[in-house]
C-alpha cells in the first residue's frame, strides 16, 4: 500500500510552484477574468490555449511547463470571479498536474498529482528537489 503524503508537505510543494510561478500569474492576471470566463464557457480551448502559452513562454522552458487544456471558473453574486487553469510540469524526473486559482486576492495553486521518478529519502528530500527543478525549468534571461 502506498505512502500518505502529509497535508503540510503537500502545501510546501504548492507554496513551492506558486514562488515559481509568481512573475507567470502576474502576466496571467493582466488578463480580463471576463475573457477567460468566455473562452471556458464557449469550449474555445484553442484559443485560451494560445493565451495562456504565450504567457508560460518568457519564464518556463516550453518542454517543462504547459496548459493542460482545462480550467473552470467561479463566478456568482455574492463574491468577486476566480478563474482556475489547470498545469503539467514535467522536468527533472518529476511530473506534476496542479491548478492555478487566479481571483482578486491573488494567485494560489492546488497541486492535484505529483511523482518523482526517484523517490528522495523523505518527503522533504522530494519537495526540494520538485524546488530544484522548478528552479532550472525557468528561461534564463540574458544579462544585459
Amino acid at each position: 500500500m502506498g505512502k500518505i503524503v502529509h497535508s503540510n508537505t503537500s502545501r510546501d510543494r504548492e507554496l513551492a510552484i506558486l514562488a515559481a510561478c509568481e512573475e507567470l500569474a502576474e502576466e496571467l492576471m493582466l488578463v480580463d477574468p471576463a475573457d477567460y470566463i468566455c473562452l471556458l464557457q464557449t469550449g474555445n480551448m484553442a484559443s485560451l490555449a494560445d493565451l495562456v502559452s504565450s504567457s508560460i513562454e518568457p519564464f518556463f522552458d516550453e518542454k517543462a511547463l504547459s496548459f493542460a487544456c482545462s480550467g473552470g471558473f467561479d463566478l456568482s453574486w455574492s463574491r468577486a470571479p476566480a478563474v482556475s487553469l489547470d498545469f503539467e510540469f514535467l522536468h527533472a524526473g518529476i511530473f506534476a498536474f496542479f491548478r492555478m486559482i487566479l481571483s482578486r486576492a491573488g494567485a494560489d495553486v492546488e497541486l492535484n498529482h505529483i511523482s518523482f521518478e526517484q523517490v528522495g529519502q523523505t518527503p522533504e528530500a522530494n519537495t526540494d528537489h520538485l524546488r530544484q527543478a522548478l528552479e532550472t525549468a525557468r528561461v534564463r534571461k540574458p544579462a544585459r
